[in-house]
């Protein structure tokens, strides 16, 4: 099996920023090249953050500048009493009207925060025989 995408630090960091932005929920980027990962938490701008994420124009810039360099990328968020799963407003999000995804080469990792902790999180790919996300635990670190 190949080695995570994702190290313990790493997750550390997504966890911290879950619990912290709690009862909101979080939404962050790392962006993995050969000199190493860079993390950036994103503003969630949505007009309902505790049921969904937003970012702003010049993140979805940044995301794009690092796709359009080919750095691979893991967008995460977290939901705030609820589960580790992509709900139908995520899945919305990251599908164009045609039902392509928005970014098929990403890692998307939801995190799930019960009151104010993390419990469980879940990292999905685009599946083009399937022509939907599926679960994918490789990309986490092992506990």
């Amino acid at each position: 099996m190949a080695d995570p995408l994702l190290t313990a630090d790493e997750m550390r960091q997504i966890v911290a920023h879950a619990e912290t932005a709690y009862p909101e929920e979080c939404v962050g980027v790392i962006f993995f090249d050969q000199g190493g990962s860079t993390h950036f938490r994103l503003p969630n701008i949505s007009d309902h953050p505790r049921e969904s994420f937003r970012v702003n124009a010049a993140a979805q810039w940044a995301i794009r500048m690092y796709r359009d360099a080919e750095a691979r990328f893991l967008l995460y968020h977290s939901h705030p009493d609820g589960t580790a799963n992509l709900s139908s407003v995520d899945r919305k999000a990251l599908l164009l009207p045609d039902g392509t995804p928005l970014f098929p080469e990403a890692v998307h990792l939801v995190v799930a925060v019960t009151q104010g902790k993390v419990s469980e999180s879940r990292a999905f790919t685009w599946d083009a025989s399937e022509q939907d996300f599926i679960y994918d635990a490789a990309h986490l670190p092992q506990a």
